[in-house]
């Protein structure tokens, strides 16, 4: 078992994937319930009739970066490398930090 403080009011899920993290970790990682990064989800050039329906130019969708199209996905994981929150709502063009600043699990931290 594993104490993990204040996250332990939060569930016992939270204190299980604290604990799996702090387990995996060489420099004694505490407090950790989630992984997040964010990736290009490639997708093929949209239709001129796709964009229309979207209101939103080809070129949105286009990363320059990556010189691919896409869309920005957001993800969590756990410790096991499962999927506990998703979100596909931007396209390629969007930065990281955009797309999980107006994001509804920011929106979820910051009320905790």
């Amino acid at each position: 078992a594993t104490s993990c403080g204040r996250l332990c009011l939060r569930g016992r899920q939270h204190c299980r994937i604290d604990y799996e993290f702090k387990n995996k970790s060489d420099i004694d990682i505490s407090y950790c319930v989630g992984a997040i990064d964010g990736i290009l989800m490639w997708i093929h050039m949209p239709t001129a009739s796709d964009c229309d329906a979207l209101k939103i130019g080809p070129s949105r969708f286009f990363c320059g970066r990556k010189k691919k199209f896409g869309l920005n996905m957001q993800e969590v994981c756990d410790a096991r490398r499962r999927f506990l929150w998703v979100d596909i709502k931007y396209p390629g063009s969007t930065s990281d930090y955009f797309a999980f600043d107006q994001s509804s699990l920011k929106i979820q931290l910051e009320q905790a």
